[in-house]
């Protein structure tokens, strides 16, 4: 597990800042989103396939994620607060 951060996020995926790896994972993924203003559960994991690979990160599409997972993530999508730090 590697701290790291969003450029952003979406319904489908999200871009993800990485510094100084070389090259990057390739296959899938699980990317672990601390959720604003969830006390219950405050990390959702989230499977991905990189799909994008940049000079800063990567992108992620998204899959099997389920309705437990998605209706959080449709909640951080629209939310008006400023974006959470994946860990």
């Amino acid at each position: 597990m590697r701290p790291c951060k969003t450029r952003d996020i979406s319904l489908n995926g999200a871009f993800v800042l990485i510094r100084g790896t070389r090259p990057y994972p390739t296959g899938p993924v699980e990317l672990m989103v601390k959720m604003p203003s969830s006390r219950a559960r405050p990390m959702k994991r989230f499977h991905a396939q990189i799909v994008h690979a940049g000079t800063d990160g990567f992108g992620l599409l998204f899959d099997q994620t389920s309705t437990e997972g998605y209706v959080p993530l449709i909640n951080l999508v629209f939310a008006k607060t400023r974006l959470p730090e994946p860990l």
